[in-house]
């Protein structure tokens, strides 16, 4: 706005969180509906509040509404020195899962994924160690499919007949009749088990 005559009455602005009376003086309003700023360039002005408080304001200064708490001044902070940014918090460290000595035992839905993957890599030799260590945390129930998964590694991934025919005669021991028995019979055939030291 343009400079008014020092002795004219005060010119009032309404604006959306209260009047700005206006003093002689050049600023400049940004209403935006439900708040806005006034600028105060020269001369004088009052930002009258919806609930008839004056809140003075003075050249260079800012006023924003609508302001949240009634007693506080008004007033948008002087220009100061940048803030300084604070230092991030160093990154937690979350612990990982404690490989297969942790409480509870894989289920053998688990074991069997693991073990696809480890034989989709030809990492034979791994997935035999993986099957044994797992097959001692599981339940006699469980254990003999597992029990034939590893004997099935042995025999056609491994080709390792020695081990082979001892874990199958271990195997026959332990689950006599078991739900695998004709195919326990074939592979022990096929590595001729009966002619070798078990």
């Amino acid at each position: 706005m343009n400079h008014r005559p020092s002795d004219a009455l005060s010119a009032v602005v309404l604006v959306s969180g209260g009047a700005i009376e206006v003093m002689g003086t050049r600023f400049t309003v940004e209403e935006r509906g439900e708040g806005g700023t006034v600028t105060l360039h020269e001369g004088a002005i009052a930002f009258r509040r919806l609930g008839g408080e004056v809140v003075p304001v003075k050249p260079g200064q800012t006023l924003a509404w609508p302001v949240v708490a009634p007693d506080e001044p008004a007033h948008l902070p002087e220009p100061g020195p940048p803030p300084t940014l604070a230092t991030p918090p160093a990154p937690k460290v979350i612990p990982s899962r404690a490989p297969a000595t942790s409480v509870r035992a894989p289920s053998v839905d688990e074991v069997l994924r693991e073990l696809e993957v480890l034989r989709g890599r030809h990492e034979f030799e791994q997935a035999a160690r993986y099957l044994e260590e797992s097959m001692r945390k599981q339940p006699v129930a469980t254990r003999e499919r597992l029990s034939f998964e590893l004997g099935s590694l042995l025999t056609y991934q491994l080709k390792d007949a020695h081990r082979a025919c001892a874990h199958w005669a271990r195997h026959e021991e332990q689950f006599r009749r078991g739900r695998y028995a004709e195919a326990v019979q074939r592979a022990s055939g096929a590595l001729s088990c009966e002619g070798r030291e078990r």
